[in-house]
């Protein structure tokens, strides 16, 4: 699958941080591949949180990722935990 606008939505916004939530069927270690939130880069930038429920109808994962970068079309996440 792909990434689904529908599925990420702001979860708290302060400060200029943004605390996102994400769900998805993909895997986790297809979420965290670069580029994967590109469809996103108008709407998070450096230091944003997504929280990650990832292959939602397989082995369930979670995970805290930060995006790492963020412009133009570049979006790139690390895992926090």
């Amino acid at each position: 699958m792909a990434y689904n606008s529908k599925s990420f939505s702001v979860a708290a916004y302060t400060n200029g941080f943004t605390l996102w939530s994400y769900g998805s069927e993909d895997k986790l270690d297809e979420i965290m591949k670069p580029d994967y939130f590109r469809r996103a880069a108008a709407f998070v930038r450096r230091g944003d949180m997504i929280l990650t429920n990832a292959d939602k109808e397989g082995d369930m994962q979670s995970a805290i990722l930060v995006v790492s970068e963020a412009g133009g079309e570049k979006v790139a996440v690390k895992r926090l935990v």
